[in-house]
């Protein structure tokens, strides 16, 4: 799909909506809930706490409960418990250089980059690329297809989903959120070969989405190739092409 053909389909879903074309696997309220992740529950969770200790104290003066000021006094009132969030490491190696989208994150601190030792004593450096996100705000898309070998986009369809999802990305609800943009293969072909292209493809989506309005600095793309494959090479395809998926993810400060 060359860039005229992408620039039409993008205008024309984006002019159409989802409600008539039945693609979306979710309202865009819901995608934005679920790009959130633990982040969405936090403050509510401190309010209700707020609350509920308010009300405790309030009941507590109304019944003459003589201890009362003691209860309340600065120095011996209890802080409201706020549960910790949990998190997940993401980590993947590039052999001999580093994509230059995932080196300006690590440049940015929102990623890290430790250079180990060669597998093998002829091969070049190699980098792992780790980083931190929210297991909570994953969102899984299997329906983004892509031409045979290289990044560009199939059909239509593909980008009506980066329409959606672009959509949700540009909430005012996630403009201090940054995500990542993994691309992921099934396991036929060579590591080297499915790592680039995962690699192309996810780069070409955060393409898409930062022409669709997303801020460009928010978005980073990472191959991940056959790494996370879950089918054999052999399996039917049916099974592989559950493989061949984009995951996003919140990241979490200070990864």
């Amino acid at each position: 799909m060359n860039s005229k053909v992408l620039l039409a389909s993008i205008t024309f879903f984006g002019l159409l909506g989802f409600s008539s074309i039945g693609i979306s696997q979710e309202t865009t309220a819901e995608l934005i809930e679920k790009l959130k992740g633990q982040a969405a529950s936090e403050p509510e969770k401190q309010a209700e706490g707020t609350r509920g200790e308010a009300g405790r104290l309030r009941g507590l003066s109304e019944s003459g409960t003589s201890n009362f000021r003691s209860l309340v006094a600065p120095s011996e009132s209890a802080p409201t418990a706020v549960p910790e969030r949990q998190t997940e490491t993401r980590a993947v190696t590039f052999s001999q250089e580093i994509p230059p989208e995932v080196q300006l994150a690590a440049g940015e601190k929102a990623v890290s980059v430790k250079t180990t030792p060669p597998a093998d004593a002829t091969d070049g450096k190699e980098f792992e690329v780790t980083y931190t996100v929210d297991p909570q705000s994953k969102v899984t898309r299997d329906n983004i297809f892509f031409r045979q070998g290289n990044a560009e986009f199939a059909d239509d369809g593909s980008v009506a989903v980066l329409v959606q999802l672009a959509e949700a990305l540009k909430s005012p609800e996630l403009a201090d959120f940054r995500y990542v943009v993994e691309g992921h293969a099934s396991a036929e072909g060579s590591d080297y070969t499915n790592l680039f292209l995962s690699q192309n493809r996810a780069a070409r989506i955060v393409s898409v989405l930062t022409r669709l309005g997303v801020p460009e600095g928010r978005l980073i793309p990472v191959g991940h190739g056959e790494t996370k494959a879950k089918f054999e090479a052999n399996e039917a395809e049916a099974l592989r092409k559950l493989d061949r998926r984009v995951e996003i993810y919140r990241i979490e400060t200070g990864s």
